[in-house]
C-alpha cells in the first residue's frame, strides 16, 4: 500500500499537471520594493516636464530608473535627469534583464515596459482628459500618477541639469536677451510652430541697448546670414547642458514652443513664449516668470485636432516684430 500511494504521487508530478497554476490563486504579492520604472518618451521637452513627476516620486522614498532605448527618449534628453537624486537613466541593456514591481508611464509612454513589471500605473490620456472637461497641463497629467500613490504635496517645480557658464561676468554691462531659432523639424505640424522674424527681433533689442545672444542648433544661421547681423553673440551648435548654462545667466529668453523653452523655464529664466499652432494650455512654460502670447485665430491653436495635420502653414505664428519687442521690454 505504501508502495502504491509513493508511485502515484511520482506519476503526478511527472505528468506536468496544472497544480501550481491552481495554486497561484493563492500566492499573495508584498511590494517590499523602493525602485520603479519610469517610461517616458519623445523630446527635451517632454522629458523636463516629467521631473515634478520623478521629484515627488523619490520624496516617497522611491528610486527611479528611467528607460532609455531605441523606442525611448530622443533628441538627447537623457541628460535632463542628470544629477537627479535617486535617479538613474539605464539603457535597454541594463534594464531589460531586471523585473520591477511597479512601472510609471507618463503621458509619453515608452513602448514595451509591460515585459518588465508587474503592474503600471499611467498617466491619464490628454484627450479623455479635455472631452471630460478638466483643462490640463502636462505636468499636471503626469502628476496624477504620484497623487494615485498618496503623494499629497504641492506639485515639485521642474528640474534640468545644466553645466555653469565660466567668466559670463563680462557681459554683465547690459541686459543679457536670449533668443532662440530653429530650423529642424520633424514634420509640417512641428515646422508650423516655428517663430517668425527672429533676426528682426534680434536687431530691434539692440538698438535699444540690449545684447542678444542667438541660440539654436549648428546651421539654425547660416554664415551668410550672420554676415548681415554682425551685432549679436551667436551661440551654436552647443551641448544642451551649456545651452542650459547659458540659459540662467541670461536676463530674458524669447522663445518658441520647444525644448529650449521648456529649459529656461527649469532655468527659471524670465522668457516671452510664443504660440501658434500648439495648445498653450497643455505646453504653456511651467514657470512664475514666461509669458505666453499668442494671435487670436479661429483655427488656432490646432494641435489634437484634424487641422493639424491638413494646415501647411503658420500664420498664427505672424505676430508683428514691434509687438514681440514691447512684450520683452514690459517683462524685462
Amino acid at each position: 500500500m505504501i508502495r502504491q500511494i509513493s508511485r502515484m504521487i511520482e506519476l503526478e508530478v511527472g505528468k506536468g499537471s496544472d497544480q501550481s497554476r491552481r495554486a497561484s490563486r493563492h500566492v499573495t504579492q508584498i511590494n517590499t520594493a523602493n525602485k520603479v520604472l519610469l517610461g517616458a518618451s519623445q523630446g527635451i521637452g517632454n522629458a523636463i516636464l516629467t521631473t515634478p513627476l520623478i521629484k515627488a516620486l523619490t520624496s516617497l522614498n522611491l528610486k527611479v530608473d528611467v528607460m532609455c532605448g531605441p523606442t525611448g527618449l530622443l533628441n538627447g534628453a537623457e541628460f535632463v535627469f542628470e544629477g537627479m537624486p535617486n535617479v538613474k537613466v539605464l539603457p535597454e541593456e541594463a534594464w531589460k534583464d531586471r523585473s520591477y514591481l511597479l512601472g510609471v508611464q507618463t503621458m509619453w509612454p515608452f513602448s514595451g515596459m509591460e515585459n518588465y513589471v508587474a503592474q503600471i500605473r499611467f498617466a491619464p490620456n490628454i484627450n479623455k482628459v479635455w472631452v471630460d472637461g478638466i483643462p490640463a497641463h502636462e505636468v499636471d497629467i503626469n502628476m496624477a500618477v504620484a497623487r494615485s500613490l498618496k503623494y499629497a504635496g504641492a506639485t515639485p517645480p521642474l528640474y534640468c541639469n545644466y553645466k555653469q557658464v565660466p567668466d559670463f561676468g563680462q557681459y554683465r554691462d547690459k541686459k543679457n536677451i536670449g533668443i532662440h531659432v530653429c530650423r529642424k523639424y520633424g514634420h509640417q505640424f512641428l515646422a508650423n510652430r516655428q517663430m517668425r522674424n527672429q533676426m528682426e527681433i534680434g536687431e530691434e533689442l539692440v538698438k535699444q541697448g540690449h545684447r542678444v545672444f542667438i541660440i539654436g542648433h549648428e546651421d539654425a544661421v547660416l554664415p551668410k546670414e550672420r554676415v548681415l547681423h554682425t551685432d549679436f553673440v551667436y551661440c551654436l551648435g552647443q551641448p544642451l547642458p551649456e545651452v542650459a548654462g547659458l540659459i540662467k545667466e541670461l536676463d530674458f529668453m524669447v522663445n518658441e514652443d520647444s525644448g529650449i523653452m521648456h529649459i529656461t523655464a527649469a532655468m527659471q529664466t524670465p522668457q516671452l513664449a510664443v504660440f501658434g499652432p500648439t495648445s498653450d494650455v497643455k505646453n504653456a512654460p511651467w514657470s512664475d516668470v514666461a509669458r505666453v502670447i499668442r494671435v487670436d485665430l479661429d483655427c488656432a491653436p490646432c494641435q489634437y485636432t484634424e487641422r493639424a495635420t491638413n494646415c501647411c502653414s503658420n500664420i498664427c505664428m505672424d505676430i508683428d516684430v514691434s509687438c514681440i519687442v514691447k512684450h520683452v521690454n514690459d517683462l524685462i
